[in-house]
Parts: C-alpha cells; sequence; structure tokens
C-alpha cells in the first residue's frame, strides 16, 4: 500500500513538473530602505523563480516579507506578486505573451500588500498606473500603503512592481522562445497615423484611410484606427524563420513608408537602416542575397513564422512588421528569411480586419 501511495505520489510529480514549460529567475525588492515610524521596509533583494505553464495563466509568487508594519504591532508586511501570461507554440518554438509595465491592463504586474496572516486587508499596487486609489484608500481601516503616516510608500511598491514586470521580460529575453509583449501604441505623427487606420465598407475590408477618395462609397461606411491592431511587440530568438505575407500589396501602404514608421516609433531611434535578414538566404553558389542598401529601401514588411509566404486571411492574429529590403518584400520572393540584424517586431491583431 506504501509503495501505491509513493508511486502515485511520483507520478503527481512528474506530471506537474512537465506541465511547466520554462522557469527563469528573477530578482525583486526595493532598491533602497525606507523607515518612517509606521512602516520599514528592508530594502533586500529576494530571489524568485518564474514558471511558466501552456495556455494561459496567472503566475503568483509566493509570499515574501518585505518589512515590519510599526503601526500595527509590529506586524510583518508581507508582499505578493501576480501577472497573467499565455504560452503556446507557434512554429515549433516556445511563444509567450506578457504585458510590458506601462501597459493599462489588469493582466500586466500587481504587487499585493497586507500585514501577515490579514490578506483581507491587501493594498494593490500596480506597475502600470496607480490603479483606483479611492478604493485603495477606503479598503481597509488600517493598512493603506497611501497615508500621509508613510509618505512615498505607494510609489516604492508601485515601483517595485514595475521592476518585477521588467525583470520577467529582460529573463525572457534571454530565453530562446518568441516573446510578445503588449504594448501601448507609441505617439504618431497624424499623417503616418492616417495612412495606418483602415475602412470597412459593410463590414468588409475596402482600402487604407489615405486612399479613400479613389473610391466611390456605397453602403455602410466604418474607419478603423491602428489601436485596434496593434498587438505590442515581438522578440525573435536566433534562427526564427519567417516569411512574407502574401495578399498585402493590394494594400497600398504596405508599399509606402507608413508601417516602417510605425516600427521606428515603436523602437527607434535609430531608425531601421537595413533589411532584417541581411544577406540571407545564399544562392547555390554560395552569395549571399543582394538586399536592397539604405534606410530609404527598406519597409514594414508584413510577414508570418515559417518558411514559405502564405496568405493570412482577415482577423489573423499571427501578423507581424519588421524592416526588410524592397527586394526581400516583392510580391515574387516566396522563401524565407531570418532575423540577421533585426530580431524585434511589431504585433498585428486582428490583421486587415
Amino acid at each position: 500500500m506504501l509503495a501505491a501511495i509513493v508511486t502515485s505520489n511520483l507520478s503527481f510529480i512528474q506530471r506537474f513538473r512537465s506541465s511547466i514549460m520554462l522557469s527563469i529567475p528573477i530578482s525583486f525588492g526595493s532598491h533602497v530602505a525606507y523607515s518612517v515610524p509606521s512602516l520599514s521596509l528592508t530594502g533586500a533583494a529576494h530571489q524568485l523563480q518564474v514558471d511558466f505553464k501552456e495556455g494561459e495563466h496567472v503566475f503568483t509568487s509566493p509570499d515574501l516579507e518585505l518589512g515590519t508594519i510599526h503601526a500595527i504591532n509590529d506586524a510583518p508586511l508581507i508582499g505578493r506578486l501576480s501577472f497573467r501570461y499565455t504560452y503556446g507554440m507557434e512554429g515549433g518554438v516556445g511563444s509567450i505573451t506578457v504585458c510590458d509595465a506601462d501597459y493599462e491592463s489588469a493582466d500586466g504586474m500587481t504587487l499585493m500588500t497586507f500585514p501577515k496572516d490579514r490578506e483581507d486587508s491587501s493594498c494593490f499596487e500596480r506597475a502600470s498606473s496607480a490603479g483606483f486609489a479611492a478604493d485603495e484608500i477606503h479598503r481597509n481601516g488600517y493598512w493603506n500603503t497611501r497615508s500621509p503616516l508613510m509618505p512615498g510608500a505607494s510609489q516604492i511598491f508601485r515601483d517595485m512592481a514595475r521592476d518585477a514586470s521588467r525583470a520577467v521580460i529582460a529573463a525572457l529575453e534571454m530565453q530562446n522562445v518568441i516573446l510578445n509583449v503588449r504594448r501601448m501604441l507609441p505617439e504618431l505623427p497624424v499623417e503616418v497615423y492616417h495612412k495606418l487606420c483602415l475602412v470597412h465598407v459593410d463590414g468588409e475590408f475596402l482600402c487604407s484611410y489615405d486612399e479613400l477618395n479613389q473610391h466611390e462609397i456605397k453602403g455602410k461606411l466604418e474607419i478603423w484606427d491602428i489601436f485596434s491592431s496593434f498587438g505590442g511587440t515581438t522578440t525573435f530568438p536566433t534562427g526564427t524563420q519567417f516569411a512574407n505575407v502574401l495578399g498585402s500589396t493590394p494594400d497600398k501602404k504596405v508599399k509606402g513608408k507608413s508601417w516602417i514608421a510605425l516600427w521606428n516609433a515603436t523602437f527607434g531611434p535609430p531608425a531601421a537602416a537595413q533589411c532584417s535578414s541581411l544577406g540571407y538566404p545564399k544562392d547555390s553558389a554560395g552569395n549571399p542575397f543582394a538586399c536592397n542598401a539604405g534606410a530609404a529601401n527598406q519597409v514594414g514588411g508584413h510577414v508570418i513564422l515559417g518558411t514559405t509566404a502564405q496568405t493570412r486571411p482577415p482577423g489573423s492574429n499571427d501578423v507581424r512588421i519588421i524592416p526588410i529590403c524592397k527586394k526581400h518584400n516583392n510580391v515574387n520572393y516566396t522563401r524565407d528569411m531570418l532575423p540577421v540584424t533585426e530580431h524585434r517586431a511589431v504585433v498585428l491583431t486582428n490583421y486587415l480586419n
């Protein structure tokens, strides 16, 4: 009977461990000590292991002792981190999606603090914003990170959440995974923004906004802005193959500079000055691909993961924008490319929809 229990427990542990797809270490804590009559923070760093499982999950850290609440009978102050992520596979490579520290979403990094054994008296600090300050102030009778008795404490906790968010992203960038980071749309000149907007008639994609005067509209007109399709950024690991999206060339803005302007606004300065797949692939004689040189010859190419150019249906969420030269962006180029000089791309969601 004992052997059966041990075997069962080992089987459970093996299943649990096998469900973890990736683990990364991060350091978490305040950079400086903090001390006022009502609260002390040690300023000590905690080492955490962040585990990622397949699917959509919320990571929750173990409870960490951050300091002492002198105003509550010297109760230990406990902190707990949490954030939502998605782990899947793209082109046979692990793909993780997390929120940037500035992405204003409940899915982003949150630091929950509370007196030990009083989880019902928690306060929350979010990496992306102060949250709903009034709700936090009136949540508890005695633990309030925004109290004048603890000047600056709320900002310290928010900075800790932001640092934790950045630490997770930095650690993931070192892994052999496709890293998708949800970000806010960067500021763009109005003339560029217009060219990125899409026009729909009777629910069907028609053209880009700047081409509207070239069409006679018969039906229900709708203009969709880039907010509806900017999904953030992607970092490709070395060796990730990608290819052109066929069928995007009727969208005239692909031929222009609007998409490269979006990439430049997201990642620059400096602006993209050379092809991401510079010199790849080589021909049968070993000669490198003759990319167009110079910033003026780079465009924001619509690409997907894989080795062969393909069409993508409207509504697809797997299209990216990455700088490639005009020769690579040609409709007749259907082979694969590699991130040689640039690994970063803009994510498009709800493609042409």
